[in-house]
């Protein structure tokens, strides 16, 4: 993102961003990270532990997203902390999709996810306020 100055450079690397969702979820599979938040009730020092790691995700990507705001490429209403937990939050979203009986084509949750995403970010060719 560091290298980004535009939505539309944002945009032409969603192909990139799809194969990085496909492989993340191949690895670890949402419903697998929800029983690992699950495991932290009733278990204070597991719970704190996962607290600060997710801190650590949330920071690195609200960085990202400060970078995007700088360029006024975030939506002004947005701050880049409360983006960047909604792009986390979606991801872990996910497990919906996976424990669903009728569930959806993985690449139809990738572009969901991206449109969501993409939804985050001011077009470049409107008004900057």
């Amino acid at each position: 993102m560091s290298k980004m100055h535009t939505t539309q450079e944002i945009a032409s690397h969603y192909d990139e961003m799809l194969s990085f969702l496909t492989a993340h979820f191949n690895r670890l599979p949402a419903s697998d990270r929800a029983c690992i938040v699950g495991n932290t009730m009733g278990r204070p020092m597991l719970r704190q532990a996962l607290a600060e790691v997710q801190n650590e995700l949330t920071s690195g990507l609200t960085e990202v997203m400060e970078i995007l705001r700088d360029r006024k490429m975030l939506k002004p209403h947005l701050t880049p902390r409360s983006a960047a937990v909604m792009v986390l939050g979606m991801l872990h979203g996910k497990v919906v999709a996976e424990l669903d009986t009728d569930p959806i084509h993985e690449h139809e949750w990738n572009q969901a996810m991206l449109s969501a995403f993409s939804g985050l970010f001011v077009i470049d060719n409107q008004l900057r306020v």
